[in-house]
């Protein structure tokens, strides 16, 4: 169904872009606007370029390298990889350009020493382009991703994802044994080269799914992680079981923590034609930890994880109280 219907829909609008282009100057001119229609316009014909050329070039690679040509899996898994960090920068380069924002780095972490896991803030759609910034373009590091499985609905991430050792978690399934025994299971046989992204709170940020969070903990009668959640100002609690699950299985693996600010004010898309990215600048905070200094038992281990998240929630609210704020500075993407 997808690979038509995106097939479908770039045809449509790219046609019809002289049209739709005189509809959102007009837009902007009536709601003086800083040309956020106009933007947003311009990042949809980039977005469904990139899903038609990656479909295309899926198709090319598995002619090309499929099985029956007896390419090694490997050589077919590192094009796949290669197509992957192009979709990537395409669409962050062109992001960055048609909405004008920037990144602040913080921390001095040296991004190319792997194999590590990423655990990372989930406030809003864009923020997911932060580790591929940090790691997958300046290094071309191989980055394993742990995604809900909604997003097999974006057919580039349905194709090159499932040939990628990523997994796609189903936050409705009853056996949650077994969707943590194949997030722990992304841990295994990382190299040099490799890493995993998780989102520790396994789903974004609001202030509703907080509070059903906190009733939830109520209900349970869990005082102890009700106390913490109640705690954090900025973010969910953690899912500790995928989380802690990875740093058991990825022996010698790197922990880096990522904190940022700037994109909380995007949750959907009426966020984005309101202009709340438009020359935003996004602050980041990075620490690591390398494999000996992660407590080995598992319950010091969870202990230590929930400080690490506290951490981050106390930088967050510090970052947004401050009442100056610098000037955006634009980040080059790397080819």
């Amino acid at each position: 169904m997808t690979i038509p219907a995106y097939l479908l829909a770039t045809t449509l609008v790219i046609g019809m872009s002289p049209g739709l282009l005189i509809v959102c100057l007009g837009l902007d001119l009536v709601r003086r606007a800083r040309w956020i229609a106009v933007r947003c316009l311009a990042f949809l014909m980039v977005y469904l370029a990139c899903e038609t050329a990656g479909i295309l070039a899926s198709l090319g690679l598995w002619l090309l390298n499929g099985a029956w040509l007896n390419i090694s899996p490997k050589r077919f898994e590192s094009a796949n990889y290669a197509l992957q960090r192009w979709w990537i920068r395409t669409l962050l380069g062109r992001a960055q350009a048609i909405f004008g924002f920037g990144f602040e780095i913080e921390g001095g972490v040296d991004t190319s020493k792997a194999p590590f896991l990423f655990f990372a803030r989930h406030a809003s759609l864009p923020d997911v382009i932060v580790p591929s910034l940090l790691f997958v373009m300046p290094h071309r590091l191989r980055v394993r991703h742990v995604m809900k499985k909604e997003l097999l609905w974006d057919p580039c991430l349905d194709i090159v994802g499932n040939r990628l050792p990523n997994y796609f978690v189903d936050r409705t399934a009853t056996d949650t044994t077994s969707e943590i025994a194949h997030v722990a299971s992304l841990g295994r046989g990382l190299g040099a080269h490799d890493g995993v992204m998780i989102y520790p709170e396994g789903t974004r940020f609001t202030e509703e799914k907080r509070r059903r969070i906190l009733e939830r903990l109520r209900e349970k009668g869990d005082e102890a992680m009700l106390a913490y959640a109640e705690s954090l100002r900025h973010l969910l609690p953690p899912r500790l079981s995928g989380s802690t699950a990875l740093l058991e299985k990825a022996k010698g693996a790197a922990a880096v923590f990522c904190a940022h600010v700037g994109f909380d004010e995007i949750t959907n898309a009426r966020d984005f034609l309101n202009g709340a990215l438009v020359n935003a600048t996004i602050r980041v905070r990075l620490w690591r930890f390398e494999a000996d200094a992660i407590p080995a038992d598992n319950e010091a281990r969870r202990r230590w994880f929930l400080d690490q998240w506290r951490t981050m929630d106390d930088w967050i609210d510090r970052v947004k109280t401050e009442q100056d704020h610098d000037t955006p500075i634009p980040m080059r993407i790397p080819a």
